[in-house]
């Protein structure tokens, strides 16, 4: 089982990313990068109100979900050696 080099969650005010790099020839990925929206600001229009500002709880259900996933495809992955990075926005 192979998963693409790109996921995506995208709902209604929530985004959420992993991108996998890969070294060549490798059937499994050596970097795994988080990218996450923590929302926050303004919503738009005349009388717009502040947004909530945390990373919104289905993301991190994603997460788990994509996490265990990747764990039936490659097995452990603290034992895999996959390094991973977490990029957060965090909100004005």
């Amino acid at each position: 089982m192979g998963f693409p080099a790109f996921c995506t969650l995208e709902e209604k005010d929530r985004t959420a990313y992993s991108i996998f790099a890969y070294g060549r020839k490798a059937s499994t990925p050596s970097l795994l990068i988080w990218l996450f929206d923590s929302r926050g600001g303004m919503s738009p229009g005349p009388n717009s109100v502040a947004l909530p500002d945390w990373v919104d709880e289905n993301v991190a259900d994603w997460i788990a979900s994509e996490s265990s996933s990747m764990e039936g495809a490659w097995g452990n992955l603290e034992q895999s050696g996959l390094q991973s990075l977490v990029f957060s926005h965090i909100p004005p």
